[in-house]
């Protein structure tokens, strides 16, 4: 009898995940990958807590893009800061405005970034006062941000630098309360979109012409039908032969 052919089953292996250089390259998770190449372009979120181990960043969120990998580990990228929803919601209360802002701009090195900031101020300010703070805050952030890469802007943030010499500048405009950034995260080019779509769908097969639809057929209406039976019977009775009729003849004795 002839021998079946083994089949060989590759198996997968655990990659360890390491945050940047800013948190020290901690590791941050693991993947399972048939190859350590396979773990490139892997997104992980990370609590900031657990990387700096500051109680205050419990409500914070980075994420994490693998970039490089060497010696079976895989190091990553930071791409986004991140607030908790709740968190942000449980800054105002009553006698307190607040002052949303959302822009983007690009950092010293080139990427686009997109930022939220929230203000709260320590009473209720006027319509003129709060669209001054907006104002000043964006354009501070955009000079900071040209002036620095992404990785120095990041760790700008998570250090609470950037928070903390914003709110002392703008609170000589009215008192502050709260300023925090919600969101702070690198934007995707269109062209490196379209990219990342070419590559994962393939190029659509050419299809033949379409075969012509067929015409449906035309409904005939109740009072046409009727009409043509009508028509119909009277050429009937037309066309059949008329019975000849003859009168029986008196007989004469």
């Amino acid at each position: 009898m002839a021998r079946r052919a083994r089949t060989k089953i590759k198996k997968k292996m655990w990659v360890p995940i390491n945050a940047p250089g800013i948190f020290n390259n901690q590791t941050i998770g693991e993947t399972n990958v048939y190859a350590p190449q396979d773990a490139e372009g892997k997104i992980l979120p990370a609590n900031l807590m657990n990387l700096t181990g500051d109680a205050r960043k419990q409500n914070t969120i980075g994420k994490f893009v693998v970039d490089n990998v060497r010696d079976g580990k895989a190091f990553t990228t930071m791409t986004g800061y991140k607030m908790v929803p709740s968190s942000v919601k449980r800054m105002v209360r009553r006698g307190r405005d607040k002052a949303d802002i959302s822009f983007e701009a690009r950092s010293g090195d080139g990427k686009k970034f997109k930022v939220k900031v929230i203000i709260v101020t320590k009473g209720f300010a006027q319509n003129s006062v709060l669209t001054k703070l907006r104002k000043d805050s964006e354009q501070i952030i955009k000079k900071k941000l040209k002036s620095m890469n992404s990785e120095k802007f990041f760790e700008y943030i998570v250090n609470h630098k950037l928070q903390s010499e914003l709110k002392k500048v703008l609170s000589k405009i009215y008192p502050l309360k709260t300023y925090e950034v919600k969101e702070a995260s690198i934007v995707k080019e269109r062209h490196e979109k379209l990219k990342e779509k070419a590559e994962k769908t393939e190029a659509p097969e050419e299809e033949g012409e379409a075969p012509a639809e067929e015409q449906p057929a035309e409904k005939v209406k109740p009072e046409e039908k009727s009409t043509d039976k009508k028509e119909k019977k009277a050429s009937e009775e037309k066309e059949a032969p008329k019975a000849e009729t003859e009168e029986p003849k008196e007989s004469s004795e």
